[in-house]
């Protein structure tokens, strides 16, 4: 369930990052919940309704997904690691 939880957040954050810009401050994984914490200048709640169905809309398109690991110097050129743990390998 986490790997489901923290795939969906990744998803979510995506959408929000492109259509308002937002910055994520914090993020709390349990196993069967998560909460996650965005600055953004607009009021989000707003939007819940149509964020939830865009975000299930990607989901159900059930996309293949792919893991695989990277250098650090590599991976900064696919990803943005501003919010990696900058100690990781």
């Amino acid at each position: 369930m986490k790997a489901k939880l923290h795939t969906t957040e990744h998803i979510l954050y995506e959408i929000l990052l492109r259509r308002f810009n937002v910055e994520s401050k914090a993020t709390e994984f349990k196993p069967d919940c998560c909460r996650v914490d965005y600055s953004c200048l607009e009021d989000l709640r707003k939007h819940k309704d149509e964020l939830e169905r865009e975000v299930n809309d990607i989901i159900e398109k059930d996309y293949e997904m792919i893991s695989y690991s990277l250098p650090r110097e590599k991976a900064a050129d696919v990803v943005d690691l501003r919010l990696v743990n900058p100690d990781l390998q």
